[in-house]
């Protein structure tokens, strides 16, 4: 753990926090979520796996995006707007362009060739992506329209060819 730690430039644990990892990460119940926490680094476990992270840092405040144009997201990467691609999100429905903003609970949408409107808690669990990724995934609006999760769904009510692609640049790992 200690040489992992160094690999990935995190703070190495001390002996105490390296106890914990080994008798409460690496030893607790399939669905538990434990988190050893340490001056500038956590461990936690997700699926059977163990995870070496840097602390999380809060979700930036959100912005504009308008097609073309690109969106610094600081530790979550970039996004981009690319505009006049095969397919994305209607360019008359992004004329205003994107407001971007992170969960705030109850979000839904009708993820492109789905039958059905679903909760976005749902389907990031399904996707698999990490718990304490999801509150940092950026959601793009339009008005009070939720059109896209980062790159990885879209609204199917949005979607024409061609349309404006959601391009999620340098993005940490997610799942």
């Amino acid at each position: 753990l200690r040489y992992t730690a160094r690999q990935l430039d995190l703070p190495v644990p001390p002996a105490n926090a390296l106890q914990r990892i080994v008798n409460e990460c690496l030893t607790a119940k399939e669905d538990a979520q434990p988190l050893v926490e340490w001056h500038g680094a956590n461990a936690r476990r997700y699926r059977n796996e163990l995870f070496l992270l840097a602390d999380p840092s809060a979700p930036p405040d959100g912005g504009q995006l308008k097609p073309g144009d690109s969106l610094d997201l600081g530790v979550l990467g970039r996004l981009h707007a690319d505009a006049d691609s095969p397919r994305g999100v209607s360019p008359k429905i992004a004329v205003d362009g994107f407001r971007v903003a992170f969960r705030d609970g109850g979000e839904a949408l009708q993820p492109e060739r789905d039958a059905h409107r679903r909760p976005l808690k749902k389907l990031l669990q399904e996707a698999g992506v990490l718990p304490w990724m999801r509150a940092r995934i950026p959601l793009l609006y339009c008005g009070e329209t939720l059109v896209a999760v980062g790159d990885l769904w879209l609204e199917q009510s949005v979607v024409t060819a061609p349309g404006i692609a959601i391009r999620w640049e340098d993005r940490p790992v997610i799942r």
